[in-house]
């Protein structure tokens, strides 16, 4: 029975960690074994997730951006403090990694100290892999790809961990700078990168922990305010860099170019919570800015 109708998709995987010490060593484990980090954030306010009552109080979003996109994942690893936040112990899960090269597999295993086990694989005649990450979670090599017909996965015994202590997060403690909320838009004629920029600015600001807000329509958008200014999220910039011109829109203002349109944009930019501004464009773009700095 298909389910494609529902328009599912995968999206990722999450990962637990109890501590600040194995959150962080989680990280480095999938790091070495060649995941990139997209986004790593310390929150500064309580932070809840689906389906528990913890404090989420770190997470890092890691992706591995393999040579084939169907066969990309990302691990979201969350670093969790709660009443519940034991229950998350002892829930381990299997991943299952296809790797071209198995002995820099294993090289790599022994420069991190962390005991493997090597399985005949009927197959092929490289052996897999098994090990575990500082989480428990049992992770597997193997020299191919899922084929749907992979023998049985083999038993490997995860040994207790004692974790250090770690003092409570105190979410009342304030946190210096907070969290800066960014403006982007673009100004002047359509031209060839524009939408590169609105996307990189977009992505490295969330990677920042900082939170994007596109402006439509340039300069009139940010006089207009209302929903001509808007979050943006991750997945929101998809698909930008295959296209041309701007994909917020562009116009002219004559509004702006007078002091009281200046302002009126400023109070928009104050009720959006906007801390910084990024204008994209070229020369008349530019003094627009200047003015509204000025």
């Amino acid at each position: 029975m298909s389910n494609s109708g529902l328009g599912v998709d995968f999206s990722h995987l999450a990962l637990v960690a109890t501590s600040a010490h194995t959150f962080e060593a989680t990280v480095d484990f999938y790091v070495s074994l060649g995941l990139s980090v997209v986004r790593k954030v310390t929150h500064d306010r309580a932070q809840r997730d689906i389906g528990h009552e913890n404090n989420i109080v770190s997470e890092a979003w890691l992706h591995l951006f393999a040579t084939r996109s169907e066969n990309s994942v990302t691990l979201r690893i969350i670093y969790v403090e709660g009443k519940s936040a034991s229950k998350s112990k002892g829930n381990a899960i299997r991943i299952c990694l296809a790797a071209q090269d198995m002995k820099a597999v294993k090289a790599i295993l022994k420069d991190m100290d962390c005991a493997f086990t090597e399985h005949a694989d009927p197959k092929y005649p490289v052996a897999r892999i098994a090990t575990h990450d500082p989480l428990g979670n049992d992770v597997f090599f193997t020299p191919h790809a899922n084929t749907f017909s992979i023998p049985s996965s083999p038993e490997i015994k995860v040994e207790a961990r004692t974790e250090p202590e770690v003092p409570p997060f105190n979410l009342d403690t304030p946190v210096k700078g907070g969290r800066k909320n960014i403006g982007i838009l673009t100004s002047g004629g359509d031209a060839q990168g524009m939408n590169a920029c609105v996307r990189a600015v977009v992505r490295m600001s969330i990677a920042r922990n900082c939170r994007p807000f596109l402006v439509y329509e340039g300069y009139q958008g940010l006089v207009d305010g209302g929903d001509k200014i808007r979050e943006a999220g991750w997945s929101d910039v998809s698909g930008f860099l295959t296209l041309g011109g701007t994909m917020i829109g562009t116009a002219r203002c004559a509004a702006f170019r007078e002091i009281e349109g200046r302002r009126t944009g400023v109070l928009n930019l104050i009720k959006h919570g906007i801390d910084a501004l990024v204008v994209i464009g070229g020369d008349g773009s530019l003094t627009g800015a200047d003015r509204l700095r000025a």
